[in-house]
């Protein structure tokens, strides 16, 4: 079995990618090289956790375009639920993050869509795109279309399993930290 000599090169500078991450990664852990939390491209402000998030979001979506027919979906079903997860897993960070520090909440609620202050909780993501999951299962059960193996686990898994996630994050609970 031969490798295209294409495929060599690809494997090759994505050795070389990894390698260099490995490199500085190691650097940034060691303390050696200090990484500025804000750069700026004109007037907008990039943070490192933003790009992290979107590379995240970034390889998902394509792991799931690229695994969608082994699990009964087109590229389109895929797609459009995909982007459903992720606008859910983020509003349900926000919220999450906003209950979680109900009490300045409450008395500046507007403050709860200023996202770029930062507060978010991946707590909250899993239960929006856990609560999404379950709408299309539903839906997709009520048109008799249950034959896939996420629809079929969906049907059997209580909703209220999400209640015991939350409990032991919010800072209430934990004694004292708030």
């Amino acid at each position: 079995m031969k490798i295209s000599i294409h495929k060599k090169i690809v494997v090759s500078i994505l050795l070389l990618c990894a390698l260099f991450v490995v490199f500085s990664l190691s650097r940034v852990f060691s303390g050696e090289w200090v990484l500025p939390q804000i750069f700026n491209v004109g007037p907008v402000s990039i943070r490192y956790y933003g790009i992290t998030m979107a590379l995240a979001v970034g390889a998902g979506w394509w792991l799931a375009l690229r695994r969608a027919s082994r699990y009964g979906f087109t590229n389109e079903q895929a797609d459009v639920l995909f982007q459903w997860l992720v606008v859910a897993g983020f509003v349900g960070a926000r919220l999450y993050h906003a209950a979680s520090s109900w009490q300045y909440y409450w008395q500046h609620p507007l403050d709860i869509l200023k996202v770029w202050h930062g507060g978010l909780s991946i707590f909250g993501a899993l239960i929006g795109g856990f609560l999404i999951l379950v709408i299309y299962a539903k839906r997709k059960i009520k048109q008799g279309v249950a034959e896939d193996a996420l629809l079929q686990q969906l049907q059997k898994m209580p909703l209220c399993s999400l209640c015991s996630l939350p409990l032991p994050t919010f800072p209430e609970m934990r004694g004292g930290e708030k």
